[in-house]
C-alpha cells in the first residue's frame, strides 16, 4: 500500500498507509465540503488535517470509560475533602 501523503503537525510527512483508494490515511483524509460536492476537497484550517466529523459517533465502551473516570475522580475527591476537615 501506499503512503499518506498528508504532514504531521511537525512537517514532516505522515508514516501511515493511505485508505484503500484514497491518497491519505483516516487522519489525513481531506474534510469533503458540507453541500456533498465531491469536486475538490477543502481542507480544514490545519492544513493536512480533517476537521471532526459533528455526526460520528463514539464507540459505548468509549462513554463508559469516560463515566467511569469521572465517577473515579469524584470519589477521590471526596476522601480528599474528607481527609481536609
Amino acid at each position: 500500500m501506499a503512503r499518506c501523503e498528508g504532514t504531521t503537525k511537525a512537517g514532516a510527512r505522515c508514516r501511515r498507509r493511505a485508505a484503500g483508494g484514497s491518497a491519505y490515511c483516516a487522519q489525513h483524509e481531506p474534510a469533503v465540503e458540507a453541500t456533498g460536492a465531491s469536486g475538490d476537497a477543502e481542507r480544514s484550517a490545519t492544513e493536512g488535517r480533517r476537521a471532526p466529523d459533528p455526526g460520528r459517533r463514539r464507540h459505548p465502551l468509549a462513554d463508559a470509560a469516560l463515566i467511569g473516570l469521572v465517577a473515579v475522580g469524584l470519589l477521590t475527591l471526596r476522601r480528599v475533602i474528607r481527609l481536609l476537615r
